[in-house]
């Protein structure tokens, strides 16, 4: 995946998950776990999904940026129809990046789902 990067920021590199209605909502809370970060939610169960993911980003130069391998448990945003785990916090200059995400756990549970890869910031 490349993205260029017009402002230098601090990004999160987030997996989206969709789900179409309450049942596949219900499984995909069961998958993923709650919301984490957040002390109102210390009684939610974990997933039964953590994930391993390695991220390795690389600048225009083909130089390497970032590299890492970490578990994503819990999500960290969701919406009416979707819900995110974060994969990486990001801190990217202006410039053209390649990015790239390899599941290190099995996945495979969340075949039956809609899926993609963003990256995002927050103005705060």
């Amino acid at each position: 995946m490349q993205a260029r990067i017009i402002e230098k920021r601090r990004y999160s590199l987030n997996l989206l998950i969709y789900f179409t209605g309450p049942k596949e909502e219900v499984l995909l809370r069961t998958l993923l776990g709650g919301p984490i970060a957040q002390p109102i939610n210390a009684a939610v169960p974990p997933g039964e999904l953590p994930t391993t993911f390695g991220v390795t980003v690389l600048d225009q130069e083909k130089r390497v940026v970032y590299d890492q391998t970490r578990l994503a448990d819990g999500v960290v945003a969701s919406t009416a129809f979707s819900h995110a785990r974060g994969l990486a916090l990001l801190s990217l200059d202006e410039g053209l990046y390649t990015l790239s995400i390899t599941p290190l756990s099995d996945v495979s549970a969340l075949a039956p789902f809609r899926t993609e890869i963003e990256l995002t910031y927050s103005a705060k």
